[in-house]
């Protein structure tokens, strides 16, 4: 009976424990302590060395990408949780309306990794790419009415809305092709 072994790919494993070590300390220098830091940290190395497996593995472009959507939603996690915390970096948010400019980028990344991965997955008629993202989403900005360091805000929600819109569409071209 033969034996197969399953080999530790470098590439990945390196990756995952750079991004740990450069996300701790940034976070560690943004305010957050050290074991929060440290937990953020490895959630956001896990998921890049998931996503440097997959690159390192993929046939098409397509999918390659589509591995991109675990650091993606590691990264929102970690920014949602910095958010509550109130150790966003404050000179980055100083720049007028640039919370809308992040809530449409992060979340229409989202859903277009979220497409790929997925290939269209559906509920209701609807995309499950855009459908569980906005549930997210939506749960969050309510959870923000308990927060002192939060504002609930429809403008927020919509344009995590229009984001995830336009990256599930981008997606559907990528996967036409």
């Amino acid at each position: 009976m033969t034996q197969t072994h399953t080999r530790i790919r470098p590439l990945p494993t390196f990756t995952g424990l750079l991004v740990i070590g450069a996300a701790c300390a940034w976070l560690v220098a943004q305010g957050m302590a050290p074991l929060a830091a440290s937990v953020a940290a490895v959630l956001l190395g896990a998921a890049t060395a998931v996503a440097a497996h997959g690159l390192s593995r993929a046939a098409s472009v397509a999918d390659g990408l589509r591995w991109l959507l675990w650091p993606q939603i590691a990264a929102v996690v970690v920014i949602t949780w910095m958010a509550y915390l109130h150790i966003l970096p404050t000179d980055l948010l100083r720049v007028p309306n640039i919370d809308k400019v992040l809530h449409f980028t992060l979340f229409g990344m989202v859903a277009f990794f979220g497409e790929l991965w997925l290939d269209g997955k559906r509920v209701w008629r609807l995309p499950v790419a855009v459908v569980l993202p906005f549930g997210l989403a939506a749960a969050e900005e309510l959870a923000q009415t308990l927060s002192p360091h939060r504002t609930a805000d429809l403008g927020d929600l919509a344009c995590d809305l229009g984001g995830m819109a336009l990256g599930w569409l981008l997606a559907r071209q990528l996967l036409r092709r």
